[in-house]
């Protein structure tokens, strides 16, 4: 997956063929992906609304934002055990 900032979209690329396979509307300014460990879905930081976009990745759909404040531009996978 890439973000798409100056259309605000993530795209999915093929990566057989290197065409984008797939597109998903986000709020502004999306930044940063990052993809589930277990692949069922992807977080989209939207910096400009200061939203994470989640997608779920089995039913190829924006599932829900998160409200991250003003400057939502990183992601990261932290342990909670």
């Amino acid at each position: 997956m890439v973000a798409l900032s100056g259309i605000n979209q993530v795209g999915v690329v093929d990566l057989e063929t290197m065409q984008v396979a797939r597109t998903f509307v986000v709020p502004k300014a999306p930044q940063e992906v990052l993809i589930r460990p277990d692949g069922m879905a992807a977080y989209v930081s939207c910096d400009a609304s200061g939203q994470v976009a989640v997608i779920d990745l089995k039913n190829w759909k924006v599932e829900k934002l998160i409200d991250a404040g003003p400057g939502a531009d990183g992601l990261a996978w932290a342990r909670t055990d």
